[in-house]
């Protein structure tokens, strides 16, 4: 199947699914509409004290515009959480559902029926908040690392800048990937939610690229979709405002509001989509493909949120993960170049993510081929040395990507832990 028929599949799964879960996109309707409605309310309170102490003293005046605006942005920070408890995480389940079984159990509504499975995997809210924290993380250094592997290529200089362009909003992207990593947990209906996440971004990291392009696509569609709703509510509330209120208290306050109800929009509609079509990429992309202790020991090492979600997982339980016994049985022989098993078992995964093990192998043989240049002008005495160790840079095992600071990445140094350097970001 080619690369374009496997993106288009995701593509029409995601619009059929949205299709099937129309409840949630009403559920949205009624909490971010609810939102709206009543953050109008507090800011037409706060805005009319304004305007009230705007020539008898200007310093209430500027404290109420700042209560009138502020509380709403802290309220919808903090709304998220649960919005992804009793919303968000609920459309996740139904969709996985629905796309790895087809139908739901009968009896009963979608939403009634998310809830009940988010609460059966996750327990609590603050579990599934703790763990799609942790999972963003992980995905976020992860990324940070295939950025840097973007920004070494030999790449002139506007085309390195499209280069930082792109890993801009491929960092941005990463948000959407976490609700895919939660879709793979839900798919596993497991006790240890937190083995789970850490076999679901293992598959993540082995097959990164067709799941990262499609967060990428939807981040940007997501902008569009935000200019186009910020045009839609922006004339007739803001012009009105300033055509019938002289106050310009009153005209600040219904731009802001123009923003909130296009970024609520954007919230109610089009993330959906966004969410479903994430995971439905990240879903095909994973068939077939194998857990690669390698990438386990790769993420611990540039993670240190990775590496707590490990330590939990093990205080979970008693049992051994079967990444854990893969890889003390392959220490020592994993990440040859020669390992032809794990790249057969790889499989599309290793294809897809070869970029960093590519340019491993296209430097080794550059510097072979310039030791053996050097060798012939020198007299005919035999190939230089192509380095230091006199090996061509590693491969990346069999092909996969490596991230930056692991020996697979043309040869760079290790880098010190992702959290600690670049923060959550």
């Amino acid at each position: 199947m080619s690369d374009e028929t496997t993106g288009k599949v995701p593509f029409r799964e995601a619009m059929g699914l949205l299709r099937k879960t129309t409840p949630f996109l009403f559920a949205n309707v009624v909490v971010y509409g609810g939102f709206f409605l009543a953050t109008v309310l507090w800011m037409a309170l706060w805005g009319a004290l304004a305007v009230f102490f705007a020539e008898r003293v200007e310093l209430l005046a500027i404290i109420c515009f700042i209560i009138a605006v502020a509380v709403p942005g802290g309220l919808l920070v903090l709304g998220k959480r649960y919005v992804l408890y009793l919303v968000q995480g609920a459309h996740i389940a139904v969709a996985t559902k629905l796309l790895l079984e087809g139908e739901l159990p009968q009896g009963k509504g979608q939403v009634e029926y998310g809830r009940e499975v988010v609460k059966d995997n996750f327990r609590d809210v603050s579990i599934l908040f703790a763990v799609d924290r942790i999972v963003d993380r992980v995905v976020r250094a992860f990324v940070r690392s295939f950025v840097r592997i973007v920004d070494i290529l030999p790449l002139g200089g506007a085309v390195s800048q499209i280069a930082r362009i792109v890993g801009q909003v491929v960092r941005r992207a990463a948000s959407y990937i976490d609700n895919a990593i939660l879709s793979y947990a839900i798919a596993l209906n497991e006790d240890n939610v937190w083995r789970s996440a850490r076999h679901g971004l293992i598959l993540y990291a082995q097959v990164y690229k067709p799941v990262l392009a499609t967060a990428a696509k939807v981040w940007v569609l997501g902008r569009v979709f935000f200019v186009v709703a910020l045009v839609a509510v922006g004339v007739p509330l803001f012009f009105g405002a300033a055509v019938f209120f002289d106050a310009f208290v009153v005209q600040l306050i219904a731009l802001v509001a123009t923003f909130l109800l296009a970024h609520l929009l954007v919230r109610a509609f089009f993330e959906p989509f966004a969410m479903i079509y994430t995971l439905a990429t990240y879903h095909r992309a994973i068939e077939g493909v194998e857990i690669n202790a390698t990438w386990d020991r790769r993420l611990q090492d540039t993670s240190k949120a990775f590496r707590d979600l490990v330590g939990r997982a093990r205080e979970h339980d008693d049992t051994t993960d079967p990444v854990d016994a893969d890889a003390s049985e392959g220490t020592g022989a994993e990440g040859s170049a020669g390992d032809t098993g794990r790249a057969s078992r790889g499989g599309a995964a290793s294809r897809q993510a070869g970029v960093g093990g590519g340019l491993g192998g296209l430097l080794g043989q550059a510097a072979s081929a310039a030791g053996d240049a050097l060798g012939q002008r020198n007299g005919g005495n035999g190939p230089a040395p192509a380095g230091p160790t006199g090996e061509a840079a590693p491969t990346g095992d069999t092909g996969e990507a490596a991230p930056a600071g692991d020996t697979g990445s043309a040869g760079d140094a290790p880098v010190a832990d992702e959290d600690a350097r670049g923060g959550t970001s």
